[in-house]
Order: structure tokens, then C-alpha cells, then sequence
């Protein structure tokens, strides 16, 4: 992971969809850590999931915003 200075929003979007997770699959947090993960990036817990924690792996990164630190973090189930 990166670390990105100052609040950073990050936006999560689950590649592979349950009924325990379907009502969370876009996740955001506001001022959330400032570590920004990398693609490859195992996270356990993974944020927003409203049942059983899971792990999941980064699959792809992207910095979005117009002067905001805001980042599209796509992620799939691993396992």
C-alpha cells in the first residue's frame, strides 16, 4: 500500500456480488486511512461487507476527483 497525505476518500466496488454484500458493493469512507492500496493488495476485512468479514485482492486502482484525494479501488473475492 501507498501512503497518501492528508484525507483521502476511498471508493470500493466488489467484483463478485452475494446477497450478503450486493447492498454494499459501492463503499466510500470519508477521511479513511491514508493508506491507499495497490493493485495485487490482499485486504482482509474488507470494508463495507455487511456479513461474515472477507478477504479480497486489488484489482485495479484510480485516482478520481477534480483537486480532491478520492480513489476508485476495484476489488474480487479471493478464494
Amino acid at each position: 500500500m501507498r501512503f497518501a497525505y492528508g484525507e483521502v476518500n476511498i471508493y470500493y466496488h466488489h467484483d463478485v456480488l452475494t446477497p450478503g454484500n450486493v447492498r454494499v458493493a459501492t463503499y466510500g469512507t470519508a477521511r479513511s486511512s491514508p493508506l491507499v492500496p495497490e493493485v495485487g493488495d490482499v485486504l482482509n476485512n474488507f470494508p463495507g461487507y455487511a456479513d461474515e468479514p472477507i478477504t479480497v485482492r486489488v484489482t485495479d486502482v484510480k485516482m478520481i476527483g477534480d483537486g480532491v484525494e478520492a480513489y476508485d479501488v476495484r476489488v474480487t473475492t479471493v478464494g
